[in-house]
Formats: structure tokens, sequence, C-alpha cells
């Protein structure tokens, strides 16, 4: 049984060491946290907003007010709005290579890239365009042609080591109470092989995603996400996992361009689990994930799902396939924009586990809540912004029935608590060392999965 948790947590640490981690960076923002010195009050960006229009009004030939107008209007919001002011000015003179690339950065940004690689083009294409407009022109010229295709592949990889403290996720104790041959209850001792035991793992993980552009002016697509992550033990190479999993749906955008949006995501999912090389496990399922703004800088997201979970009897859990059944899980969240470089975040998590036996079978309740800060490279030096997350959470399972290895009257009762703190240190946009560190501990009224541990990981991460 302890089996059953060690999946569990270790999947869940390979996925936080990615930089990945579940619903919960789900719901964190889609780019990079700005450092708190970049942070502004939306009148702030407002009034940098309406000065800028000003500025491209009076100087329409001006390549630093059309640029000044772009990000303004990135900022406070009125990407819209600064696209039709500047095709106006085009109207008046559509010579003006400076604003054709910057209605062109716009469309980038309100994810019409098709519009915004045609202007992008007659600005880099004009031979009496100043020559900072051309190097602008040309540098998002790429991006525009990229954006514009149907297809398009993003992904990250992981690598790194990581040390637990206890990291078959056993007790420490020497003995534990269990029931004997005729019921009768007993006290034994446990072999040492099987108690908690430190050990180092070398863990590797990597995503993709494909998708493709349904050509609708809302930006829908269907994506399909791919997964493999993998733990190799140094000691325990029993606990040595792999995990592949997949799920494809489509994307559904609703909302105006340049609007922020709510996406819809209904999908179906699979994964297979290996443990130690042998086939361990696999899920099938389907659900749905919603996320969207909701005004006030806070924000939504919620996913449910139904997986069939199919366990696997090996030579050594000859009885694994007890597990077998459905999963039924809902978690929904919110998050809270404090400044552009402070995210607050809390999810809600309900579960049932439906098994093929009663002992297997459980009710999981719980919450996680975390605090993402973005803050300037301390030392100086000319990176993106770090990212600072601290996090934690607690998860309750409440079995449906006494395992009579351990008890003849009562069912399994576990309190799992754990803390973290993660750190992103970028050294360019696609490249970044993470570090993390997390305490769990694990409350049991069965003397066998009563526990703590403490991990800590470094690795690279990159992006494509």
């Amino acid at each position: 049984m302890i089996v059953r948790h060690k999946l569990y947590c270790g999947f869940m640490l390979a996925i936080a060491a990615f930089g990945l981690c579940d619903r919960e960076v789900r719901a964190q923002t889609s780019g990079v946290l700005q450092p708190a010195a970049e942070a502004g009050s939306a009148t702030d960006a407002q009034s940098r907003y309406d000065r800028a229009l000003a500025g491209v009004q009076g100087d329409m030939g001006n390549p630093a007010m059309s640029f000044e107008l772009a990000e303004a209007a990135t900022q406070s919001g009125n990407v819209r709005a600064a696209i039709a002011a500047l095709e106006s000015v085009l109207l008046i003179d559509p010579t003006l290579s400076n604003i054709k690339l910057e209605l062109g950065v716009l469309y980038l940004r309100a994810g019409s890239p098709a519009i915004a690689k045609r202007f992008i083009d007659e600005a880099l294409s004009d031979p009496a365009a100043p020559a900072d407009v051309r190097a602008r022109a040309k540098e998002y010229a790429d991006l525009a042609s990229v954006q514009s295709r149907p297809w398009s592949v993003t992904g990250d990889v992981y690598a790194g080591l990581r040390y637990e403290t206890n990291a078959n996720g056993a007790t420490k104790n020497s003995s534990i109470g269990f029931i004997g041959s005729n019921n009768t209850p007993l006290i034994g001792t446990i072999d040492p092989s099987s108690k908690g035991q430190e050990d180092i793992s070398a863990v590797f993980n990597a995503r993709s995603r494909i998708a493709y552009d349904l050509g609708l002016q809302s930006g829908s697509s269907i994506v399909a996400n791919l997964g493999y992550s993998t733990s190799k033990y140094f000691k325990r190479t029993d606990l040595n996992l792999d995990i592949l999993n997949v799920d494809l749906g489509p994307s559904l955008v609703f909302g105006g361009e340049g609007e922020a949006n709510w996406i819809a995501r209904p999908y179906v999912s699979g994964a297979l689990v290996y443990r130690d090389q042998n086939f361990y496990q696999s899920d099938t399922g389907l659900g749905l994930s919603v996320s969207g703004p909701i005004g006030g800088g806070f924000g939504f997201t919620g996913d449910v799902s139904a997986r069939y979970l199919d366990y696997q009897e090996t030579s050594l859990y000859p009885v694994n396939d007890r597990k077998d059944g459905w999963s039924y899980d809902a978690a929904p969240g919110l998050s809270y924009a404090v400044s552009p470089s402070l995210l607050l975040q809390a999810n809600l998590l309900v579960g049932r586990v439906d098994a093929r036996a009663e002992s297997e079978s459980y009710w999981q309740k719980g919450i996680r809540a975390s605090v993402v800060q973005g803050f300037a490279n301390p030392f100086g030096f000319d990176t993106p912004a770090w990212t600072g997350t601290l996090s934690g959470g607690y998860r309750n399972l409440d079995y449906d029935a006494p395992d009579r290895v351990f008890s003849l009257r009562e069912a399994q009762n576990d309190d799992r608590y754990d803390i973290g703190l993660s750190l992103q240190m970028p050294f360019r946009t696609n490249l970044a060392l993470v570090g993390d560190v997390r305490y769990t501990r694990s409350i049991s009224n069965y003397d066998l999965y009563d526990y703590d541990n403490f991990a800590t990981s470094l690795g690279l991460a990159v992006k494509f």
C-alpha cells in the first residue's frame, strides 16, 4: 500500500521539479512575472497610454512615439483601442513604416498573427524605413511567420538531481501493529529494507504541446499535450519510476480580440506507468478544464476528470489489481494578481476512488495555496526576472473499509501536509536553473503509513 502513495508523491515531485506543477501552475500567469520595480497601478498605465496616444497624433512619423504607444497599450489593456488609433493614422499617411510595424506588433499581441505578418512585412520591405524600425521589424518578422502557421510545437525539458531523506515514503519505526492469522492483534518487527531510507535520484522530465490553429478569429485550436517523466534512484532501484502521459482536445477561446479571454478545453487522456522497468499501471479518461479572468485582478481555474485506473499484477505486487477502478476529481481554484510581480493562488481538491477492493477505495479532499513572486536578478545581471514560489497543501484520505492486514475494525485515514519553496533562476528566456526544497508529513492511524520526508532538487530547465 506504500506504493499507491509513493507513486503519487513521486509523480508530483517530478512535475514540481520540472517547473510545471499540475493544476497549480496552470493557474499561474502565461508569461514571466515582472520584477517588483516594474509594477504599476492601473491609473499609471492608463495615463501612460493617453500620453503615448497624444504623442503619436502629434508626431506620426516618430518611431519612438509609435513604439511607446504599443508598449503602453499592452500594459494598460488598450490593445484594440491602440490598433484603431494607428489604423486611423495610416489612413492619413499610408507610407509610415513605423506605424505599420507597431500595428503588426499589436496584432501579434491580440492573437492575429496573419494580419500582423502583413503589416510587419510591409514595414520591412519599405526602403525608406529608419534603421531602428527595420531592426525591430526583422525581430518580429520570424515570430509573426511562426505564429501565422496553423501548426505550432512548444515544450520544456528538465534534468536534475533530487535528494530525499525518506525516498520510499515508509515509517522509520522499528515495529508496527498488524493482525495475525487467528485475527489476533500483534506487534511485528519491520525488515530494515522496508523502513524509510534516504536516497538520491536522477530526474528527467519532458513536455511538448502540439497545437493546430482552427483559423477562427478567437484563436481556438486543437491541442495535444505529451509528457514523459522518469526518476532513477541510486540505491533503491525498485522505486524507479517512468510515466508517459498524453491528452488531446480542443482549446476553445471565448472573448473579443485583444481582450482577456476565457478558455474551455474538453479532453481525453491516457497514461502508462512503469516501476523498475515493469509495467505497473495504466489509466484512460476524460475531463474538462476552464480558465479565465473574473475581474479586479482575480482569475478562475477549474478541472474535472474521470479516469479508469488499471493496475497490473507483478511478482513484487501480486494483488495490485485490487486497486483497479474509477477515479473522479474536481479542482476549482482562484488566483489574484496583486501586482505584475506578485500572484496569489488557492485550489480546492475533491476526489473519489472506487476500487475493486473496499479497503483500496477512498474519498479525498484537500487544499493548496501558493505565493508567486517575481523579482530582478539579485546579482545585477541582465537576465529575465527570477521567480520564487512558496507553496503548501493539505490532503485527507478516508478509506471505506479496514485493511485486514492492519486492523479488523478501523479503516485507514491519512492526513498529508506539505510545504515547499522553489526558485527559478533564468539565464535566458529559454534556459533556467531550478531549485526546490519540500517537506512532507503523513499522519496515519496505520503505523506503516506514518512518515515524513524532506526533499531537495536542483536542475536545468530548457524551453523550446
